[in-house]
């Protein structure tokens, strides 16, 4: 059975066509030798991006009044003046916590005080699969933008 990057034909014999190359029946594209450099050079950027990120977040918790918003009461007195957006700005609150590294614990216990245990698992649940989802999100992203795709010409 071929592999994802080859397809099946119907020679049998060794050809080199530009490149493409068929062996024994099979047809593969060939590498170029930059590509491993683009792969390497792509990864090096999404690391540091990533450092960067931690970074940021470190410094903007740690010596910014952000601090003083991520206790449950300062927390539960958003929400309360939120009103009816309170479950959105609950969700947009927790997908942030997710990515700034904020202990899930207060946020999950805070959503379950003032939402109730069966909304509050909801908003909880939505939050962490937007905050968790968003790094993969912008990684593919950035993938496109950083490395965009050859035609397939060398």
């Amino acid at each position: 059975m071929p592999s994802s990057g080859a397809s099946r034909t119907g020679a049998t014999e060794k050809r080199n066509s530009g490149s493409v190359v068929q062996i024994r029946g099979f047809k593969a594209e060939r590498l170029s030798f930059m590509e491993p450099h683009k792969k390497r050079m792509g990864a090096v950027i999404k690391a540091a991006l990533l450092v960067l990120f931690v970074i940021t977040a470190v410094i903007i918790v740690r010596f910014t009044p952000v601090k003083g918003f991520l206790t449950a009461e300062r927390l539960g007195l958003f929400l309360d003046n939120a009103g009816f957006l309170a479950p959105l700005a609950f969700i947009i609150v927790y997908a942030v916590g997710v990515c700034l590294f904020v202990p899930g614990t207060l946020l999950t216990t805070l959503g379950a005080a003032i939402f109730g245990p069966y909304l509050g698992f909801l908003y909880v649940w939505l939050g962490a699969m937007i905050g968790s989802s968003t790094p993969s999100l912008s990684g593919v992203i950035s993938e496109g933008i950083l490395l965009p795709h050859s035609s397939g010409t060398s």
